[in-house]
């Protein structure tokens, strides 16, 4: 009787841990877009594909299901860049959102 709570509860830590880990890839994903779009002549574009490419760098794929969704906004003095996906799921009819966000001021020139 104790055998099956056991193996659930199993596979509820691994789902967690698969879920935790997913989302530590997709935040270093975005932190990496960020950085990236807020040089000096950069473009949002930049943010999105460097936000990619770690992404996919970080085998991000094997811990989520689908291609992610990645955004980057810049504006006069800022940038955002988002990645949405979901985690892999163990358990049927069980699934968790991955949502990670980084931004930051973007580098300016100032004349002395």
């Amino acid at each position: 009787m104790l055998g099956p709570l056991v193996i659930l509860l199993t596979f509820v830590g691994v789902q967690f841990a698969l879920w935790y880990h997913a989302k530590n890839v997709a935040q270093a994903a975005v932190e990496a877009g960020a950085r990236a779009s807020r040089a000096y002549t950069a473009t949002s574009a930049d943010g999105r594909t460097a936000a990619a490419d770690t992404f996919t760098t970080l085998r991000g794929a094997d811990v989520t299901t689908g291609a992610p969704q990645i955004t980057s906004t810049r504006n006069a003095t800022n940038v955002t860049v988002e990645l949405h996906t979901q985690s892999v799921s163990l358990l049927p009819l069980f699934t968790l959102r991955v949502d990670a966000t980084a931004g930051g001021p973007i580098e300016q020139f100032v004349a002395p």
